[in-house]
Formats: structure tokens, C-alpha cells, sequence
């Protein structure tokens, strides 16, 4: 899916970051590193998931 060109310019375009595939442990080290990071900006924000 994220080989055809408009879902990539889609995705590179939200800020994301498009791959192919994933290890379990890759994926569980990126999402660990995206909360760490936009964790932190939520809490300072209050935010509460509806």
C-alpha cells in the first residue's frame, strides 16, 4: 500500500512516515518513540480522549 506514489504523498504530507514493512520490535520502538514524543505535548495540553 504504501508503495503506490499517492498514498506515500499522502502520508509524507500528515508528517508521517511511510515504510514498507516493520519488524514487531521495530514497530513497538516506533510507537514507544511517537508516544514519548506527542505524549508529552498532550499531557501539557490537558488533552482527554472523547
Amino acid at each position: 500500500m504504501t508503495a503506490q506514489p499517492a498514498v506515500r504523498t499522502r502520508l509524507l504530507d500528515l508528517g508521517l512516515e511511510p515504510v514498507a514493512s516493520r519488524t514487531p520490535e521495530e514497530l513497538s520502538n516506533s510507537l514507544s518513540a511517537d508516544y514519548q514524543r506527542d505524549g508529552a505535548v498532550l499531557k501539557s495540553m490537558d488533552f482527554k480522549p472523547e
